[in-house]
């Protein structure tokens, strides 16, 4: 029979019959260290069971002569011969919960010791990644090659780690965490001395796949070095320092590189000069410091010594048993992939965070462009402006354990039941949203004449979410799969690095051909439009429409100008569809509840009101000239009338009996009351009407509202109109089919511009179709984006909402 190996209750003798019992440990008092660990287990075992030893001498003969007989004939001896060996096997196991050799009962500080250091490891190994590429284009110069051939420097590197993964976790669970780190780091010193000293491009980018590949098994089994040491409730205090190790190191690193580089005494050797002496810094303290953390791997070493002092080879571990070092390293390695096709949680989770890793590294690319192009940073500063995604990954670090350990705390006082799984997921499910929101707050606000600290804010909500997602999947992994995380790991770490290491060779020359303004919208819209089939321009011109739908920060980013602003030929979102918004899907469907009537006609109806001077302003408005200007188009086609600041019920009684409505007047929303937002008619807070007082008209004939928001180009920032889009949205849901707003205060020229092309537009048609508004709105802005195609800003304000 199999004997399970117990711990001794009481300091009293015992034989090594099937009532074998056995200490599986170390004192806790005693330290672990790495050069020491295996040999404190064979004298802890030799001092421990001493009594059990002797007294197994005189019972071992009776052990040696038992015999076993296959019951019947259906047996062969080749399957007795293996009944046999398993049966009179003593199987070394845990000694239970409080078991001292377990990692999981270390001390506290020990197990802190051991987070620290390979924090040390993680975080020099990231490094290396990412260091060299405020060099490239000193790099570039010396080896007489492009900057984009140079970014293989970087682009090699995650290759090297990518392929790397496929075998770091099935080794690292064949012969221990230890080995594996020691081993691979060491390669990987060897490697970055090779990367500094090559005199060819060449023998550089060999040099950086090869220390990627080395760096893979830190950069993989971490995560699993973790779990071996925590329980999942303190796991999750635990693995987002580690996790920022990951994310923090590649973006802290070009901030040393570009003041490195930019030191003329130095040069960019000089990143991976850095890089050598603190990862063998790292290296040198993991040697004497970090104790083996795999389990099953210690209980083998204590079935070894037991069998070597005993002289009895029936002692052995559920690992030995397996298989032999190569069969199980075959049994494994293909397990990675295997996971990633596979296994729906991989996919997904994989999935995610090959974006958030194409977008990093696409960030490291193009930071050279969005900041040195845009506002002539030199390198050191251009570097520094990464510590703006380290500060939000640092955020969340500081932040993250504290919610996620009262929200566990919450949980089980409230429902009485522990955490799952998928608990770990909250984070990601939170934060997830403000990713889009901080590609495009980057992209659109990437101009000389915006301060560099609206882009840099934005970078540091990328961090947040790029550490906040990382966290999370990598707990989920880590709950889900046990023992086998480093495998899961490992598949994760495979795709996302191969994947992004494809990016990289093309980000910079997305950025020069697209420009940055526009490359983060069009990798946050472009794959909608893919998913619609909308792959080129029509070649009859006949768009097709599409209608967006946002909500909260994202309600104020102009998704529907996304793309190539270089020049009036250069694709961007208009060349592709007609673009409108709505509210909700509701709002949409009930806006076309209303029967369409053409905007043509005696019967037809059109009002232009135009607000007085606006007191705030520091020059008179002009909007009643521009009033009277559109009621020159139109008039000739519609019944008409032209009304200077109209009192609140003159206004009412307008949007009652009238098919369209121009307002040529300021308009403030209120975030919190969206219901008290209003349109300012005159100079007074009497003069405010409000969307509560306009709901409570009837709007029967309405079919468009136009709100044109006029200011001259001196307004404060105080009295920017951010959100007037939204109350476009309410006139939307007020029961108006058609209504055109602006994102933020347009220029005054500009907004007198689009509004009388606009106009002309209209006319042009018989007003029977519907999208005639739509393609009036299309065709007044895309004309005024062909005078100012390098400036968003005056014609990506105005939008289009309705049916």
């Amino acid at each position: 029979m199999t004997s399970m190996l117990t711990p001794r209750s009481q300091k009293t003798s015992s034989c090594l019959d099937p009532q074998l019992r056995l200490y599986s440990g170390l004192s806790p008092t005693k330290k672990m260290w790495s050069y020491v660990q295996r040999r404190q287990i064979a004298n802890q075992v030799r001092l421990d069971h001493q009594k059990d030893i002797e007294s197994a001498e005189h019972v071992r003969p009776s052990l040696l002569k038992r015999s076993f007989s296959p019951p019947s004939n259906t047996r062969t001896s080749e399957e007795g011969s293996q009944q046999e060996s398993s049966e009179s096997r003593f199987q070394v196991q845990s000694a239970g919960e409080d078991d001292p050799l377990n990692p999981l009962n270390w001390s506290r500080s020990g197990r802190a010791k051991n987070v620290f250091i390979i924090c040390f490891l993680v975080f020099t190994q990231c490094w290396a990644g990412s260091a060299i590429s405020m060099g490239n284009s000193m790099a570039s110069e010396e080896f007489h090659v492009s900057q984009v051939a140079e970014n293989l420097s970087t682009a090699m590197f995650l290759f090297g780690v990518g392929t790397g993964a496929l075998f770091a976790g099935p080794i690292s669970e064949t012969i221990g965490r230890n080995p594996t780190y020691l081993v691979a780091t060491a390669l990987y010193l060897c490697f970055v001395l090779g990367s500094a000293m090559t005199p060819t491009f060449g023998g550089q980018v060999v040099c950086r796949f090869l220390v990627g590949l080395s760096a893979s098994a830190t950069l993989t089994i971490n995560g699993a070095s973790v779990n071996d040491q925590f329980r999942p409730v303190k796991r999750a205090l635990v693995f987002p320092i580690v996790a920022w190790a990951n994310v923090a190191a590649p973006v802290i690193a070009p901030i040393a590189g570009g003041w490195i580089v930019s030191n003329p005494n130095l040069g960019w050797r000089w990143t991976e000069w850095i890089t050598l002496i603190i990862s063998g810094a790292a290296f040198i303290v993991a040697l004497f410091f970090l104790p083996e953390t795999y389990f099953p791997l210690i209980l083998s070493w204590k079935a070894k010594e037991l069998r070597r002092i005993t002289g009895d080879q029936r002692y052995t571990s559920q690992h030995e048993q397996k298989h032999s070092f190569w069969k199980q390293l075959k049994k494994t390695l293909p397990l990675p992939a295997t996971f990633f096709l596979s296994e729906p949680v991989i996919i997904v989770l994989g999935l995610y965070l090959i974006l958030l890793y194409i977008l990093l590294f696409s960030f490291l690319s193009g930071f050279d462009y969005i900041f040195k192009h845009t506002y002539g940073l030199e390198p050191g500063y251009q570097g520094s402006c990464f510590a703006a995604i380290a500060a939000g990954a640092t955020a969340f670090v500081l932040c993250g354990p504290g919610l996620y350990e009262w929200a566990r705390q919450h949980t089980e006082r409230v429902k009485g039941a522990s955490i799952q799984p998928e608990f770990r997921l909250w984070p990601a499910i939170v934060t997830a949203p403000f990713l889009p929101v901080a590609l495009f707050w980057l992209g659109w606000t990437n101009y000389r004449s915006i301060s560099i600290w609206s882009g840099l804010v934005a970078c540091f909500l990328f961090g947040i979410v790029l550490a906040s997602i990382y966290v999370s999947s990598y707990e989920y992994i880590t709950d889900s799969y046990g023992e086998h995380s480093a495998i899961a790991l490992g598949s994760i770490t495979m795709s996302r690095y191969l994947i992004a290491g494809g990016m990289v060779m093309a980000a910079r020359p997305m950025y020069e051909v697209v420009g940055s303004e526009s490359c983060e919208a069009a990798v946050a819209v472009h794959p909608v439009l893919e998913a619609l089939g909308i792959h080129q321009s029509p070649a009859d011109k006949k768009l097709p429409r599409i209608w967006w739908t946002t909500s909260g920060l994202m309600a104020l980013m102009p998704i529907h100008a996304a793309g190539d602003h270089t020049s009036e030929a250069a694709p961007n979102t208009f060349n592709f569809v007609i673009p409108s918004y709505t509210t909700t899907l509701r709002a949409l469907a009930y806006a076309r509840e209303n029967e369409w009537k053409p905007l043509r006609g005696t019967d037809c109806d059109f009002a232009f009101i135009a607000s007085p001077n606006n007191a705030r302003s520091k020059a008179p408005l002009t909007v009643e000239e521009s009033a009277r200007e559109l009621d020159d188009v139109v008039r000739q086609h519609c019944r008409t009338q032209v009304v200077v600041g109209p009192t609140k019920p003159e206004t009412l009684s307008i949007l009652e009996s009238c098919n369209a409505v121009y307002f040529g007047c300021h308009g403030e929303s209120m975030s919190t009351q969206p219901c008290k937002s209003y349109l300012q008619l005159g100079t007074d807070a009497e003069s405010h009407l409000t969307i509560q007082e306009i709901q409570g008209s009837r709007h029967q004939k309405a079919q468009l509202a136009y709100l044109s928001a006029c200011s001259t180009a001196n307004m404060s920032a105080r009295d920017l109109v951010d959100e007037v889009v939204h109350i476009a949205g309410a006139f939307s849901l007020l029961g108006f089919r058609q209504v055109v707003g602006t994102f933020w205060q347009a220029k005054n020229t500009a907004a007198r511009v689009v509004a009388k092309r606009f106009y002309e537009e209209l006319m042009l048609g018989d007003g029977c179709d519907e999208d005639c508004v739509a393609r009036a709105y299309y065709t007044a802005v895309m004309e005024l984006r062909g005078s100012n195609v390098r400036d968003p800003l005056v014609w990506a304000t105005f939008a289009h909402f309705g049916a």
